[in-house]
């Protein structure tokens, strides 16, 4: 169980960028401030007021700490995701629905979109289980959370867009998308075909499609130059290994 709830954890824990590690590290003499904000977010101390102000002569650290500020509000929704995951996994059903509320309000507040992609994809594994998926209900719910998956991925990077959609590691319960729908049979290759079409569709807003946004995307993150398989190809080739 310990190994289970680590592995839980890691996985729904998205990584901070090397600046913000980098700001971690040797971010001083604000301890104060820091713990003062802690408590407030925390609720540990009752909020007579709404409004915080930080103020102080320019160069003083005004900016960075309000950097750190925010760095605290991502680490605890990440924390949060990390225990949906596990109140999941140990069948606390009944601790979701809020925790949830939690993850979705504070990640949508202050656009924590890696946060977003992986509470979305937990929420699609959840959908599965408790829909039937015909077409309807059941499977709008399930494709709703795959688009929104994507779409924060996306938005966040293309690592995480590829982690999202088909790389999966097994030390964790919940898979990718590709593999959860390989695994639902002919209900699996019909939301395969639907995310195919959806993400080659121009948005209502911009007219332009998800597929166009992520040809930018990967131009400007190579990684190491080795091929990366686009959104559209990848879904191709698990619909192909299905046959017929």
């Amino acid at each position: 169980m310990a190994n289970l709830l680590r592995n839980l954890m890691n996985r729904y824990a998205p990584r901070s960028s090397d600046d913000d590690a980098d700001l971690e590290k040797f971010h001083t003499d604000a301890e104060y401030a820091l713990r003062l904000f802690d408590q407030l977010v925390s609720g540990s101390q009752e909020l007579v007021k709404r409004l915080l102000v930080v103020h102080g002569v320019g160069g003083v650290g005004k900016t960075t700490l309000l950097r750190m500020y925010r760095l605290n509000c991502h680490h605890i929704a990440r924390a949060e995701l990390g225990l949906l995951a596990v109140d999941y996994a140990t069948a606390k059903f009944e601790a979701l629905p809020n925790r949830a509320q939690r993850v979705e309000a504070l990640s949508n507040e202050y656009s924590y979109s890696d946060v977003l992609a992986w509470f979305h994809l937990l929420r699609s594994h959840i959908a599965w289980q408790e829909h039937a998926l015909e077409r309807g209900h059941g499977h709008d719910v399930v494709f709703e959370h795959f688009r929104q998956s994507l779409t924060n991925a996306l938005h966040h990077n293309r690592f995480l867009l590829d982690e999202i959609l088909s790389r999966w590691s097994e030390v964790t319960p919940i898979p990718s998308i590709i593999p959860q729908c390989r695994a639902r049979g002919e209900q699996g290759r019909q939301m395969l075909i639907a995310l195919h079409d959806w993400w080659r569709s121009p948005s209502t807003e911009t007219s332009v499609s998800l597929q166009e946004t992520e040809k930018t995307a990967r131009q400007r993150e190579e990684g190491d130059g080795s091929y990366q398989g686009t959104v559209v190809e990848q879904i191709g080739a698990a619909l192909a290994a299905y046959g017929g």
